[in-house]
C-alpha cells in the first residue's frame, strides 16, 4: 500500500499530503480495509463491509478522475449511505448532504423492516 500512496504523491501533484482530495482518498482506503483505523467498524468491519472498489484502492488518478477534487465544506459521501465506494455511488458531499442521506436510508430501512408499505 505504501508504494501505491507514494507513487500516487509523486505523480499527481499532491506530494505533501495536504490536499483535502488526497487525505480524503487515503482515508476512505484505511477505514475501508484496515483493522486498525478508527472508523473501519464502521466500513470494512460492518455487516455487510463497505468496500472501495480496486480501481480506486489501486489508483488516486482513477479516484480524482471520476469524483474530481474535492470542494470546499465537503466530504466523500455515498448515496443513502450504503452501498461501496465507488464509481456512481460516491461523491463530494456536505455535512447537510450527508445527514440527509442517513435520514433517507433510515426511512427505507425501517419501511422494508415493516414490509415494504409506504
Amino acid at each position: 500500500m505504501e508504494s501505491l500512496v507514494s507513487l500516487a504523491k509523486i505523480k499527481h501533484g499532491h506530494a505533501n499530503g495536504d490536499s483535502p482530495t488526497y487525505r480524503s482518498w487515503v482515508s476512505a482506503i484505511q477505514r475501508c480495509t484496515n483493522p486498525n483505523s478508527t472508523g473501519y467498524k464502521f466500513y470494512g468491519g460492518a455487516t455487510p463491509p463497505v468496500k472501495i472498489c480496486s480501481r480506486w484502492r489501486e489508483s488516486f488518478q482513477a479516484f480524482l478522475d471520476d469524483v474530481g477534487l474535492r470542494k470546499p465544506n465537503t466530504s466523500l459521501g455515498r448515496i443513502l449511505d450504503m452501498g461501496n465506494y465507488e464509481k456512481g455511488n460516491a461523491f463530494w458531499m456536505t455535512k447537510k448532504e450527508q445527514t440527509l442521506a442517513q435520514m433517507n436510508k433510515r426511512a427505507l430501512l425501517k419501511q422494508a423492516a415493516q414490509g415494504g408499505a409506504a
